[in-house]
């Protein structure tokens, strides 16, 4: 299981270097809506709202991340399931 957290350790790591370059480069361009960038003044004005709003945040992706942990453990236990089905269709042949 320990090479599974490394694989899914290396997945996490890829992803938020994607994340902080789609930042990098949303800011650059400075492509926010105006909805967006009055959401954040208002968000700004008030430092607790903005803690409670990642807080939030944060449980959320927290919640996916185990959601897809869990689904992709269920895939490979499937294919571990199926594979040796396969395996023997394929010597029959």
């Amino acid at each position: 299981m320990e090479d599974q957290d490394k694989i899914t350790r290396k997945k996490l790591d890829h992803l938020r270097k994607r994340a902080e370059k789609l930042l990098k480069n949303h800011d650059a361009v400075g492509q926010a809506t105006e909805i967006e960038q009055e959401n954040l003044k208002k968000t700004l004005e008030n430092p607790l709202k903005l803690i409670h709003e990642l807080e939030t945040f944060q449980i959320e992706l927290e919640l996916q991340n185990e959601e897809l942990l869990r689904s992709q453990q269920e895939l490979m236990d499937s294919r571990a399931n199926y594979q040796p089905h396969l395996c023997r269709y394929d010597i029959n042949q």
